[in-house]
């Protein structure tokens, strides 16, 4: 509602009204200033139109975003651990061999030492001692290829804390060359424990890195 109050000057000339000049500038005014007040009128009106849509795209954004977050919340544990555990920096992994020729002389219970270390991502496998040591709770996969000399036979065992896994035969015995075998194994280990193979008795390997050890973590566990 527009209040407008003014002061009308009316002359008579000559038998004709006319407004004062004073009167006719203020009505120019007026005018000019109803036209500001209706596009003002019409600029708020579309800023409340642009407010009410941005406040409903929030509201849609906030819905979307509690969605996404129970979604997170209900996904497997062991699928976000294991791909936690395959990232830069975390993924633990190692292939060693040995390097040396031949390892003769070898006694009963004698621990392989895998001396070259071919990849080894978080230092968990130790090539001065030829053991492995988890550095988490998990599912671990290793395998071992070992080779024998030629004409000889070589029980090796797979230890875990201390006690045989597993045996594994590299039999060369009637051969003129080389024999290998290859066998692998999915173990579930605690934080810090040890892994390595030995001789299951007194013998002899062939190196030059036919003989490896490998392993690395699969998915960690609670």
């Amino acid at each position: 509602m527009k209040l407008y109050t003014c002061i009308l000057l009316i002359y008579f000339y000559d038998g004709v009204i006319s407004t004062s000049p004073e009167f006719d500038a203020l009505l120019a005014r007026l005018a000019v200033t109803e036209a500001r007040q209706d596009m003002s009128e019409k600029t708020i009106e579309s800023l409340k139109s642009k407010l009410s849509a941005a406040e409903q795209q929030i509201q849609k954004l906030q819905i979307q975003g509690s969605q996404r977050s129970k979604s997170e919340k209900n996904f497997p544990r062991n699928v976000s651990d294991h791909r936690r555990s395959i990232l830069p920096g975390v993924a633990i992994g190692f292939t060693a061999c040995v390097s040396v020729p031949d390892v003769k002389s070898l006694g009963v219970h004698h621990t392989i030492v895998y001396d070259r270390i071919i990849t080894n991502t978080a230092g968990a496998y130790h090539n001065s001692t030829g053991i492995f040591t988890a550095p988490y709770k998990g599912l671990y996969v290793f395998s071992s290829t070992a080779m024998s000399v030629a004409g000889h036979t070589q029980y090796l065992d797979i230890v875990k804390d201390g006690a045989t896994v597993n045996t594994f035969l590299a039999d060369g015995l009637g051969n003129q060359g080389f024999e290998a075998t290859g066998n692998q194994w999915v173990l579930e280990l605690d934080q810090g424990s040890e892994i390595w193979i030995r001789t299951s008795h007194a013998g002899e390997i062939h190196g030059n890195c036919f003989t490896l050890f490998s392993g690395f973590l699969l998915s960690e566990t609670e």
